[in-house]
């Protein structure tokens, strides 16, 4: 009995040596077939694997060459396997060529190996259990921006269901928790946000400086300062809480100083506010200061202040209180609301529903009146078929 197979095995002095099979003994042949078993895979993952000592016949301690996970018995199916599913460090082109090599093994193999293969068939197209550092990064700020610019809260990415969602997508994809998100992976955006808004301002001239203030629903002042650039792009710089502080024309123009002198004083060509008087001293200052910069009125508060003053007028004034009238009526009653829902739809008026005059959002006062011209129609055929019910 006779074979011309040949196949190789480490040893101590070559990470590869060449065997050649032949009829020396019984008990050579029985080694011999045994070692065949690994065949052509347990030389390639041998590649990459360091050879450590060998702790048994035929059997040695290995060290991943990528990541540097040791075995005390390196195995070429725990190898293989390592090199496929579970090294993040390993090149993509080497995880794919050893996931093919199980693949094929699976569907060639005999029945008492196909357990083990089974347990990679999370790798169904070629996706890893783990995945690498930079790519865990990547998803933790796409995720992150979702949450922001999406308006979500927080605590969803603790939901169970968001969870499997994610899971699904990447198996390997440790999501963060809430409090990481919120604190770690979201200040670590505001920072690569910041660096990148600094160093597109430090290549752009011609700025204008917009300011203004508000109360939040808890009481507290603060003031932005947005940065617009000639090309119409608007960067938030600064949120200030100024709450503790009297908001002199003196102390505005102090912080409005520290935002310019922070970008370049020569680079700003206008500074922006309302019409308010500490705002407007301040605005004064700044320009008595540095001429060359432009004292600007905010357009759309005088647009506003404008609207207001038409509104005084007995007609306008009427207008908007019967207006506000006919939308709290539909608002309050349900069935009326949900004939008036169907009667869009019949006529196919697009635009959407009732909108209410709001005191503090000066553009709801075009919007009440257009809704309520828009739905006369619908109005129309309420009061008529629903003489009833209203």
């Amino acid at each position: 009995m006779s074979e011309n197979n040949n196949f190789s095995i480490p040893s101590e002095n070559d990470d590869i040596t060449s065997l050649s099979y032949t009829e020396s003994s019984y008990s050579n042949e029985k080694n011999q077939k045994k070692r065949k078993k690994g065949g052509k895979q347990f030389t390639e993952v041998w590649q990459h694997i360091k050879r450590g000592k060998e702790v048994s016949p035929g059997s040695y301690e290995g060290t991943c060459n990528y990541c540097n996970e040791v075995w005390s018995v390196a195995k070429p199916i725990k190898l293989r396997s390592h090199l496929a599913v579970e090294c993040t460090k390993c090149p993509e082109e080497i995880t794919t060529k050893f996931i093919n090599l199980i693949i094929k093994e699976d569907n060639g193999s005999c029945k008492n190996k196909k357990s083990k293969v089974e347990s990679l068939q999370t790798t169904l197209h070629f996706e890893k259990t783990k995945i690498n550092e930079s790519k865990s990064k990547e998803i933790d700020n796409a995720l992150l921006k979702a949450f922001v610019c999406c308006n979500l809260a927080f605590s969803i990415v603790e939901n169970p269901f968001f969870i499997e969602l994610i899971k699904t997508l990447c198996i390997g994809y440790n999501i963060p928790t809430r409090r990481k998100l919120s604190t770690e992976l979201l200040e670590r955006e505001v920072i690569r946000i910041n660096l990148k808004v600094e160093n597109i301002l430090k290549g752009s001239s011609n700025l204008t400086l917009a300011i203004d203030g508000w109360t939040s629903p808890i009481g507290r002042s603060y003031w932005n300062f947005v940065i617009l650039t000639p090309t119409r792009q608007e960067y938030l710089y600064k949120i200030s809480d100024l709450t503790e502080e009297k908001h002199t024309g003196q102390f505005l123009a102090e912080e409005i100083l520290k935002v310019i002198n922070s970008v370049g004083i020569n680079k700003f060509a206008a500074i922006i506010t309302d019409n308010g008087s500490n705002v407007t001293v301040a605005r004064k200052l700044i320009t008595d200061q540095f001429p060359k910069i432009f004292n600007v009125r905010c357009i759309a508060h005088c647009v506003n202040l404008i609207s207001h003053d038409f509104l005084k007028h007995g007609f306008a004034e009427k207008t908007i209180k019967y207006c506000n009238i006919l939308v709290k009526f539909f608002k309050n009653s349900h069935k009326c609301n949900d004939l008036l829902e169907k009667l869009m739809k019949k006529y196919q008026i697009v635009g959407g529903k009732l909108k209410t005059y709001v005191k503090t959002r000066w553009i709801s006062i075009a919007e009440c009146v257009n809704s309520v011209l828009r739905l006369k129609k619908c109005f129309n055929e309420v009061s008529i078929i629903n003489y009833l019910i209203i």
